[in-house]
């Protein structure tokens, strides 16, 4: 690999956000679609068995030797090796993280068990105010926290129609089927249920129009399975 500044670490969907903010001066690693760089994987491989260390952290201790980056950058914020990376690394390289995951019950929150000593990052950009206390209580953070809202609604570039309908309000589901949450915490279903009703009633004393989308659609990160947006729809 070339030497590039930064290394970012997140799906191919977000490179051309990326682009436009930094250029070209960006080594790009897209963990969905399992591209590694060949001599990099075989030394890494090789490594973590001898030393029975973890593959992903010596294969990025590996890449930052060819590619000698000032800053590794993440949308992965709820993968826990990565906030091991920092007491692995040499040349001062900073850690950065963005808030991509939205933590609301048990199960989002396993990856964040263990003691967050172990956890370090340099600086995380968060949804807002709300979460901070999140990310403090279980990583040790060496620079700050920055609220940025969602980094994917900010940088969306597809185009909207001003002539907005004022008599209409659209509410954004948050659906998941049940077998995508620990069998203990039934929050996110029972919130849907009173988010939705309240909505309802408001439109009809407001006389307004009520418009659902549904998280399971086109979405290039989501499944495109039908079972789950007619789950969906049968469930709101």
């Amino acid at each position: 690999p070339n030497k590039k500044k930064l290394i970012i670490y997140t799906p191919r969907i977000y490179k051309n956000n990326f682009d436009k903010l930094f250029g070209n001066d960006i080594y790009y690693f897209f963990p969905f679609q399992q591209k590694m760089n060949l001599i990099i994987y075989l030394f890494a491989r090789l490594i973590s068995i001898f030393k029975r260390k973890k593959f992903i952290i010596i294969y990025f201790q590996i890449l930052c030797f060819f590619v000698k980056p000032k800053v590794i950058l993440t949308t992965f914020d709820n993968y826990d090796f990565f906030y091991q990376l920092k007491d692995y690394l040499k040349n001062n390289i900073k850690i950065l993280a963005i808030q991509n995951n939205w933590y609301g019950g048990k199960y989002s929150i396993k990856h964040f068990d263990k003691d967050k000593k172990y956890y370090k990052c340099d600086k995380i950009f968060i949804f807002g105010k709300c979460y901070e206390s999140f990310y403090k209580s279980r990583i040790t953070i060496t620079d700050k926290i920055e609220i940025i809202g969602s980094f994917r609604a900010n940088l969306f570039d597809r185009a909207f129609d001003n002539n907005i309908d004022q008599r209409s309000l659209n509410y954004v589901s948050q659906f998941r089927p049940l077998s995508s949450y620990n069998k203990e915490d039934t929050y996110p279903t029972e919130l849907q249920k009173k988010i939705v009703k309240f909505l309802d009633n408001y439109c009809i004393k407001n006389n307004l129009i009520l418009n659902i989308f549904f998280k399971y659609n086109d979405n290039k990160l989501m499944t495109k399975k039908k079972i789950l947006f007619k789950n969906g729809r049968k469930f709101l």
